[in-house]
């Protein structure tokens, strides 16, 4: 029998081991985990209700709804990010798991009315099986796709664009980041308290004096991990020569086995100025704590072309849907602008 239960500090073995049982599949095999305590650093962006699946004293399956403010449509509103969703490997009732983890977030967490989730874009079983709507699943409609990127900080220059902003300047930041962000579908609200809270090193870029771009640098790794936990037999065999050429070219490097990727985002980044973003990112990469830096960019973004070549990243796309999980929920065909960090 399946039953649905508030996941809390006891469980956080089990919900470690449902991330790392289940690798996101591909030439590379990554799961991205909490280690050494899932509870360790909770709320780090919106508040968290981890659940846990299970029959009897078996772990079936994990999910987690994360309630966070952001725009959609243009105005502030509390937005539901459906995430970290993991049934094990070996269980058939997969539907059945899933039907329940929503009556169970229905019933019990009065979900936002705009929710929304990510599935990795070459998920297709997935990806097909939600779009279809089954019978007992909530409606899950395309808002877009997310390109996130892994560039090597060895690719940066330095230009001095950038500056660590004083605590007292968080206001004007916070004010210019919601400025650039607003007329994008789910991007996140920031807030002064969570900046100083995070004590996160915050960078604004200004011209003539005026505030003219924005970002976060965000290592995460404490808390919240990306690792390798295979690879196939051709990008076994390739892996070496590989890093070789990646290592003379300045491109990421393909992380041993069990080994985190070290990496940093550039979050909450925003420009007035469009003309100036590769720069900043230029620039940025000199900032960078760790051997990557990361960030997003909506996959119909003008300038993703352009900062594909500049900097070969390796990238990951992910699909973005709004999750129906009640009736009167409306998306306006807007582009998208989540951040990367927080999915």
């Amino acid at each position: 029998m399946i039953t649905l239960r508030a996941a809390t500090a006891e469980h956080s073995s089990d919900l470690l081991r449902l991330l790392e049982d289940n690798a996101m599949q591909g030439a590379v095999e990554m799961v991205m985990t909490r280690r050494p305590d899932y509870f360790a650093n909770q709320h780090y962006f919106g508040t968290e209700y981890p659940l846990l699946a299970q029959d009897g004293e078996r772990a079936l399956g994990m999910s987690q709804l994360t309630k966070h403010q952001g725009f959609v449509n243009g105005q502030v509103t509390e937005l539901g990010y459906l995430n970290s969703l993991r049934i094990g490997r070996h269980d058939r009732n997969r539907i059945r798991i899933l039907k329940a983890g929503y009556n169970y977030i229905r019933q019990h967490l009065t979900p936002p009315e705009h929710c929304y989730t990510s599935i990795a874009s070459d998920n297709k079983t997935a990806r097909s099986l939600l779009e279809k709507g089954n019978i007992g699943l909530p409606k899950y409609h395309l808002l877009g796709e997310l390109s996130t990127l892994a560039i090597c900080s060895k690719r940066g220059r330095r230009s001095n664009l950038w500056q660590r902003v004083a605590l007292d300047e968080y206001p004007q930041i916070v004010d210019f980041y919601h400025q650039q962000v607003a007329g994008y579908q789910l991007s996140p609200r920031l807030s002064v308290d969570w900046l100083r809270q995070t004590e996160l090193p915050v960078l604004g870029y200004y011209r003539n004096g005026q505030l003219c771009g924005c970002a976060v640098i965000w290592n995460q790794q404490r808390f919240k991990q990306v690792i390798a936990v295979g690879y196939s037999l051709a990008a076994r065999i390739l892996k070496p020569f590989y890093n070789g050429y990646a290592g003379l070219t300045h491109r990421v490097r393909l992380p041993a086995i069990n080994c985190t990727l070290d990496q940093s985002f550039l979050a909450f980044f925003a420009a007035s100025d469009k003309n100036d973003i590769i720069p900043l990112i230029d620039d940025a990469l000199t900032h960078c704590p760790s051997s990557v830096m990361t960030l997003g960019m909506g996959a119909d973004h003008p300038l993703l072309a352009k900062v594909t070549q500049r900097f070969s990243p390796l990238i990951y796309q992910t699909c973005l849907y709004g999750v129906e999980l009640s009736e009167g929920a409306h998306w306006d065909q807007r582009a998208i602008s989540p951040e990367a960090a927080i999915l």
